[in-house]
């Protein structure tokens, strides 16, 4: 399963390489990806939109649009997210293609020509994963707000609650043994005046004897 560093650097080459490009068309090989909405919907509404920013909450990658939806990737176990050119085009796994134009980071797509021989091509972002466990959705703002945040919360509250747990358990453990070790101290320094109690009842006779 990809780890918090393994997204944040996915986030971080999709900042680099896909801000700014426009989604031509999305296809979806995988129908099981998509959560929400309906697949013909979701392809839909990512064609014709422009990526205009990458962030990341938890494990979840969002790829903002400038349509106002989020397309909210999970990549689970093994989801990889692949942009390459056509010629190193994966085939296996394939669960979402995305063709992209060949204009990235807000700048002028170059106009392809004969006499252009160093237009930059578009380029397709592949979506595989060979366990088909990766998961999408396309939320609005306010869909957004309801159903990623509020959970990122609740795991966050989580783990404020245990760190509260073992802060108590830790204390509580300090102060048992702040008054043990009060009480040892107090036991040997009496031991070495010759005053330790547990030494006087063994010395002291017990009822009904007489000390000869």
């Amino acid at each position: 399963m990809p780890e918090l560093p393994e997204v944040e650097t996915i986030k971080k080459h999709l900042q680099e390489l896909v801000v700014g490009a426009e989604v031509e068309r999305a296809e979806v090989l995988y129908r099981n990806l998509v959560e929400q909405p309906s697949v013909e919907e979701f392809e839909r509404r990512l064609s014709g939109v422009k990526v205009t920013g990458a962030r990341r909450r938890a494990k979840h990658l969002i790829v903002g649009l400038d349509s106002g939806d989020s397309l909210v990737l999970q990549l689970k176990i093994g989801g990889q997210l692949l942009l390459v050119p056509p010629v190193e085009e994966p085939t296996k796994n394939l669960m979402l293609i995305l063709h992209l134009d060949g204009d990235r980071k807000g700048g002028s797509a170059p106009e392809t020509s004969p006499d252009n021989c160093c237009a930059e091509p578009p380029l397709r972002l592949f979506l595989r994963d060979e366990t088909e466990f990766t998961r999408a959705r396309l939320l609005d703002e306010q869909e957004l707000r309801e159903r990623l945040w509020p959970r990122a919360r609740a795991v966050l509250g989580r783990v404020h609650d245990r760190v509260l747990e073992w802060k108590n358990r830790f204390s509580q453990g300090a102060n048992k043994a702040s008054v043990a070790g009060s009480e040892s101290r107090r036991r040997h320094r009496e031991h070495l005046r010759g005053r330790d109690p547990l030494r006087r009842e063994a010395a002291s006779p017990s009822q009904g004897e007489h000390a000869i």
